[in-house]
């Protein structure tokens, strides 16, 4: 079942303490659990992640519709969705306000615009590497029984790192971030660094050698790699 919710109706302030806790929105009807925010640190002093740093910090410059798929696998459209890479989490924009979305509330959601590949961010947790966990939102590419993971790896580097002889110049500390890609299938994470371990990821078959090459294929492109995977999977 898919709700839209329209601007006008999809934030409604709660208007007693007992109803939600101060600082908190919630909506109406069957989707009041999936609609509960909590507001951005200093967000009455509208301070935001892009008053403090430059680069980097969201993964759209736009604000995009998004759908979200609840736990109890029911759908929600919302409007003016953003990924804040910095600090891993989705905010909405309401009223000139940022707003944080508690990533326990939806189980994945993609942007409306991708839909040239079943692509989803999670807030799912993934490990490797005995245990490490992949940090933030991890974006989805499904390929049949397999998934191209992409973890985004966030580093805040201060001005005179960045530029020494441009201190007068830049105000504002530098967000760079650096994409992993993995492959994963029946639980299994790999991590793709390089052309040689996608290579090695199918047994360095000749055949998917030649589909690389001859098709200008990146490693560096979570797209690309979920063609090759598509491409194995029709020849195996």
């Amino acid at each position: 079942m898919k709700v839209h919710l329209p601007t006008t109706l999809f934030l409604i302030i709660a208007i007693t303490l007992s109803d939600v806790s101060y600082g908190q929105i919630a909506v109406k009807g069957k989707d009041a659990n999936f609609i509960n925010y909590s507001n951005l640190s200093l967000q009455s002093k509208r301070i935001y992640d892009t008053d403090i740093y430059q680069g980097d910090i969201y993964l759209h410059d736009d604000w995009k519709l998004a759908e979200f798929t609840l736990p109890d696998e029911s759908i929600v459209e919302v409007d003016s969705v953003k990924l804040n890479l910095l600090r891993g989490h989705v905010e909405i924009h309401r009223a000139g306000e940022h707003l944080q979305l508690y990533g326990s509330m939806y189980d994945s959601f993609r942007f409306m615009d991708e839909a040239d590949m079943p692509v989803s961010y999670k807030s799912k947790h993934y490990f490797f590497n005995e245990g490490e966990r992949l940090p933030g939102l991890i974006k989805t590419i499904a390929v049949g029984d397999y998934s191209v993971l992409v973890s985004y790896k966030p580093e805040v580097r201060n001005v005179s790192q960045e530029n020494p002889f441009m201190l007068g110049e830049l105000k504002k500390d530098r967000v760079r971030v650096t994409k992993l890609r993995f492959i994963e299938k029946d639980g299994q994470l790999t991590r793709i660094k390089s052309k040689k371990d996608l290579h090695k990821y199918f047994n360095s078959k000749k055949s998917i050698k030649k589909y690389i090459s001859s098709n200008n294929l990146s490693h560096k492109e979570e797209h690309d790699i979920a063609q090759v995977i598509a491409y194995s999977i029709e020849t195996n």
